[in-house]
């Protein structure tokens, strides 16, 4: 028997997730995720079902033998709970891999310093643990760290206003492992939530949410840290942002087809391009931080801003004007998926071919 390239990738992704939640394939409109494959693997004794929480799909030892005999090793999972939190961050850290993997992004780095060999990489907080043996990272809430360029980006989950954190220990703790990424310039956070509904739910909420214990909810993380926010919807939708996230300087190649991205006067430096006395920024990558600073400048300047961004997009961006209770009236240029991929085409779906699976070093692999 030899397995396909595409029941291998998903092995993969199984013995990284430790849970792989049923039901992805239609929010993400992912092929490897779809039944048929998983329905495959579960006949062939290489995966099973389990009942948690939530319906899920586990490897098993006969599946784990198969990627170490493809040359691919992954650590076991030291406490297979089915429920209670720590079952839940694993579906929630499944979601996150699956999500980025259908972005085009390596999700496989074994250890941080594994960031500084590639410009789009992640690693999940659980690859840490495993890797270091560190109990500290028991206690934080980022689910991981993504480097896009000189970037790296700490991903948190929100599913409710009152999710909090212990600012300083989980900034230091980040910190000091960001530190062994070579070249990296800059921090930025990403907030993932199920919906664009939720996103706005959470970190805008209609109330300020009561904190003890000296902690701090992500809605106010956004007021306390310096860093750049992103908010990301973990559907479909958030695929193609990060997959426009991992486009160099996209912003600037948006901006230049409404307008003169060069000339731009220091009153207006907050936005990507001007064009006969409009103003317009690129917010495609969802960046809630630089959006806010440019409506804010618009302000001063006496401009009405021109948001150029995806069609979710718009509703939280707009919720985020009531929140901040911006005065003005903002204009959108809203481009659709498919105008996006004619316009780029690495934004199109990756559809690999399939053929008869390899090992790490090119060999086919036979069972």
């Amino acid at each position: 028997m030899i397995l396909d390239s595409q029941e291998l990738e998903y092995l993969k992704l199984c013995a990284l997730a430790r849970y792989m939640p049923c039901g992805l394939a239609g929010r993400y409109e992912m092929p490897i995720l779809k039944s048929g494959v998983a329905g495959n693997l579960v006949r062939s004794r290489y995966l099973k079902y389990v009942n948690g929480s939530c319906k899920c799909i586990r490897l098993t030892r006969r599946g784990r033998d198969i990627l170490l005999k493809a040359g691919y090793e992954f650590p076991d999972d030291a406490r297979p709970h089915k429920k209670g939190n720590a079952f839940d961050r694993r579906i929630v850290n499944a979601e996150l891999d699956a999500l980025l993997h259908g972005a085009g992004i390596n999700i496989y780095a074994g250890n941080v310093q594994e960031l500084g060999k590639g410009d789009c990489m992640y690693i999940p907080s659980l690859t840490v643990r495993a890797d270091t043996k560190s109990k500290v990272l028991a206690g934080t809430r980022f689910y991981g760290i993504l480097r896009i360029r000189d970037t790296a980006y700490v991903i948190y989950y929100a599913d409710n206003a009152i999710d909090s954190i212990f600012a300083g220990f989980e900034e230091q703790t980040f910190f000091n492992m960001i530190y062994q990424i070579e070249d990296i310039k800059h921090i930025a956070i990403i907030i993932a939530a199920e919906t664009v509904e939720g996103l706005c739910e959470y970190l805008m909420p209609k109330e300020k949410p009561y904190m003890t214990r000296g902690k701090t909810a992500l809605s106010e993380l956004i007021e306390k840290w310096k860093y750049d926010f992103y908010l990301l919807p973990m559907d479909k939708d958030g695929i193609m942002q990060m997959k426009i996230m991992c486009i160099d300087n996209l912003d600037k190649k948006i901006a230049s087809l409404f307008g003169d991205t060069d000339n731009i006067p220091v009153s207006l430096n907050r936005f990507n391009s001007i064009c006969e006395g409009k103003a317009y920024i690129s917010a495609m990558d969802m960046n809630i931080t630089r959006v806010r600073r440019a409506l804010e400048q618009s302000l001063t300047a006496g401009v009405i801003p021109n948001i150029i961004c995806l069609a979710h997009q718009r509703a939280i961006y707009q919720h985020m004007a009531v929140y901040l209770e911006y005065p003005q009236q903002m204009k959108f240029t809203i481009i659709r998926h498919n105008k996006m991929a004619e316009l780029f085409p690495k934004l199109l779906p990756n559809e690999k071919r399939i053929e008869p699976a390899r090992t790490k070093d090119g060999e086919y692999l036979v069972i």
